[in-house]
């Protein structure tokens, strides 16, 4: 019996070296030799990924409209200041980036997360005045009468210039890499950059929502009008139209 078992053995050691030497040989013959599938299968491969949102620069507060008050005085013939103060939440000015799709206040809050994709680019504010001519009205019979004696102009280089005094915010900062500066438009210079800013590699790319490029100021607009005019028709109220004032928020990528 004991022979018989060993004899069984032999065969099988013998067979399983063949078993495997052939499964070798065929799998070779397959990979190396074949000219079509034998079987195939073929599935799509995809991924959704949501993109960030593109940042962009934002200027709130332009005003509709710019009215200038003497605080009371009446024109005497002296210099007469008239002035107009932005400030606060709603007035003053305010540039900042971000991937806002509605455009919000909120110095903490509403904003979203962006990114400039690589191609940054820097905010330049500018103030253009049209002129400088400050025409005066008054009524007269019920008419809308202009009067030449009163009016003036700061379109004279060196002249009576309308100004801007910027200051930050009060409550906020603006960083470093902000550059403001007062201006004086008059016929020399028409127009002058408010807020920048000055380098492109300062500014923020990505943007975290609570860390954004911004910067808020408080301002006001004022022009003095001339001492020693004589107005025709004294005694009556008169309006001074000045020229249009446009604010230019610029992406430069430069």
């Amino acid at each position: 019996m004991n022979k018989k078992e060993l004899a069984g053995w032999g065969i099988l050691s013998l067979a399983a070296p063949m078993l495997f030497v052939s499964t070798s040989l065929a799998a070779a013959t397959i990979a190396s030799g074949a000219e079509s599938d034998v079987d195939s299968s073929s599935v799509s491969v995809s991924s959704t990924v949501t993109t960030e949102e593109l940042c962009v620069w934002r200027v709130l507060n332009v005003p509709a409209s710019v009215v200038l008050s003497s605080g009371g005085l009446e024109y005497e013939g002296t210099a007469l200041d008239l002035t107009s103060t932005k400030s606060g939440t709603g007035s003053g000015l305010n540039v900042y980036s971000s991937g806002n799709t509605n455009a919000g206040d909120s110095l903490e809050t509403g904003q979203q997360d962006c990114t400039f994709y690589g191609v940054k680019t820097r905010p330049i504010l500018r103030m253009t005045v049209a002129d400088g001519d400050f025409t005066a009205t008054t009524t007269v019979d019920s008419t809308e009468t202009e009067d030449t004696a009163l009016s003036f102009s700061a379109s004279v280089a060196g002249s009576n210039g309308l100004d801007f005094d910027f200051e930050v915010r009060d409550g906020t900062t603006c960083d470093a890499k902000w550059s403001f500066a007062d201006l004086s438009l008059d016929g020399s210079t028409l127009t002058g950059t408010a807020l920048s800013i000055s380098a492109l590699a300062d500014v923020t790319s990505p943007v975290n929502a609570g860390q954004v490029d911004r910067c808020a100021l408080d301002y006001t607009i004022s022009i003095t009008v001339p001492a020693e005019l004589t107005p025709t028709y004294p005694g009556n109220d008169y309006t001074w139209e000045g020229p249009s004032l446009t604010y230019a928020l610029r992406a430069d990528n430069s």
